[in-house]
């Protein structure tokens, strides 16, 4: 049970995303759940002394494989049948089903194990854009330098590096990576727009420096935000940094 728990959280939050999710969830955030489920699909499978578990272990996998599936599908019908609600909704249709699978699956290993999959995810805070900007342009020094080591290597270098966080109660950054490129183990990393937040967009290409790009996480990952009001709650932010493009004026996105 212990070693099937990161998994039944990583499902429930699947479902959960997704159900809030509607016919005008943009297709890019769509593909990019699509992704991520892939990369869990993909992971190497959880091994369980327990048949009936290691049964449950497969049973997840596949399920982060059909709703991946239904996902794109679904943006392929927003794509093309945009203007046309039945058609699309057909697809919406299609992606419900597979998530009703996905619970039972979740409500049979949760019942077996005794727990909660959902506790972890309760409680989700929202960091205004206004303040995630602040924030990260008050250390934004730290993060040019970072940039300025590479470009001493590379005159031409330049990108946009998508950051994803997750910050907890205290306003202390528990996770940063770049949300183009996540490991499969990373917490919780998929979520929608909030509502009234701007969608990050940049025409900058990413910034391909490994070396760059982890400078830049590691003063991320040292960043304070203002906590929430019941110092209990998670917000998921999604912060993208250009470099030598279009001088940073980059938008903010947090989840709910």
């Amino acid at each position: 049970c212990k070693a099937l728990g990161p998994e039944v959280q990583k499902a429930s939050r699947m479902i959960e995303v997704l159900r809030e999710s509607d016919l005008s969830t943009p297709p890019e955030v769509l593909l990019r759940i699509a992704d991520r489920l892939d990369l869990w699909a993909g992971a190497a499978a959880v091994r369980a002394a327990d048949p009936e578990l290691a049964r449950e272990a497969r049973n997840i996998q596949e399920s982060f494989a059909r709703t991946s599936t239904a996902v794109r599908k679904l943006r392929a019908s927003l794509i093309l049948n945009g203007r046309n609600p039945k058609k699309a909704g057909a697809a919406r249709a299609g992606l419900e089903r597979e998530l009703d699978k996905d619970a039972k699956v979740v409500r049979s290993i949760a019942g077996r194990c005794k727990s909660n999959p959902y506790e972890p995810i309760k409680g989700k805070a929202h960091i205004p854009p206004h303040v995630v900007r602040r924030v990260v342009q008050e250390n934004f020094g730290a993060m040019r330098a970072c940039y300025e080591k590479g470009v001493r290597a590379n005159p031409k270098l330049e990108g946009r590096i998508p950051v994803h966080l997750v910050v907890d109660g205290q306003g202390k950054v528990t996770y940063a990576g770049d949300a183009d490129h996540p490991p499969a183990d990373a917490p919780l990393l998929i979520a929608l727009p909030s509502p009234g937040a701007a969608a990050p967009s940049s025409s900058a290409p990413p910034l391909r420096d490994p070396k760059v790009v982890g400078c830049v996480l590691d003063v991320f990952r040292g960043l304070r935000f203002p906590s929430p009001a019941d110092r209990k709650s998670v917000a998921t932010v999604v912060y993208p940094v250009v470099f030598g493009v279009d001088d940073n004026r980059s938008s903010a996105t947090s989840s709910r």
